[in-house]
């Protein structure tokens, strides 16, 4: 048993949110912040296009085929364009606890015409996306990384194992690569794939659950941007 506390600590300690106090941490936050953090002001990690493996940003020193951290939260949404050549502008509807849409044309998203798929498996007209909101090493606020459609089912099943065995999902590392894969259209596209890493140790896990509570009333009002192309929405 020791052997395995030391395992778990290990996992934890390299990550810039065990190294502060919780004192310390909330002080940061809050003086550096002033209660006036938006979503989408938080790092972000967009899901790579054109073939590419890699995710990359500016706020990260070189592109990374893998990404590693602690989930704390996420958050589905889904979005409607009449046209996708809009694509990039706000939707005629959105649903940003992916339920219930408000727009056009708005209402219970689990019976709408536009939020099921096709006779011939075609996507539906209304995308759905999920928003993970992950802890990395180096950074005490959360990365936002938007998993597109043709990720879902692989995220979908990643949590369903996790609830199968038991683990709450913040209370555990997760490890997102990414690996090839073609659409009908003959488009390579980059898939999601999760893996659990290593448990968090009661402590920490307590820890996290202190941060999730303090960020997660700012987390809850999060509407994504909209997305630039839907070369990830079709399989």
């Amino acid at each position: 048993m020791p052997e395995e506390k030391e395992t778990t600590l290990a996992v934890i300690d390299k990550y810039a949110i065990a190294k502060m106090g919780k004192e310390d941490l909330a002080e940061v936050l809050r003086e550096n912040l002033d209660d006036e953090l938006s979503p989408l002001d938080l790092p972000s990690l967009p899901f790579p296009t054109g073939g590419s493996l890699y995710f990359d940003s500016d706020w990260f020193d070189e592109p990374m085929k893998k990404v590693t951290g602690i989930v704390i939260m996420k958050k589905k949404n889904r979005a409607y364009w009449e046209n996708s050549d809009e694509l990039g502008n706000p939707p005629e509807c959105f649903a940003n606890d992916g339920k219930t849409g408000k727009g056009t044309p708005g209402g219970d998203c689990s019976t709408c015409p536009l939020s099921q798929f096709g006779p011939d498996n075609e996507r539906p007209g209304c995308k759905e996306r999920m928003a993970l909101f992950v802890i990395v090493p180096d950074m005490l606020l959360p990365v936002v990384i938007m998993v597109p459609p043709t990720s879902l089912k692989s995220a979908k099943k990643y949590f369903i194992g996790l609830a199968s065995k038991g683990q709450t999902y913040w209370k555990v590392e997760t490890e997102i690569n990414l690996e090839k894969a073609t659409n009908a259209q003959k488009i390579d596209y980059a898939k999601a794939v999760f893996k659990p890493g290593k448990s968090l140790s009661k402590e920490n896990a307590e820890m996290i659950e202190s941060y999730r509570k303090s960020i997660a009333p700012a987390l809850e009002t999060f509407s994504p941007p909209p997305p630039e192309t839907n070369e990830n929405d079709v399989e």
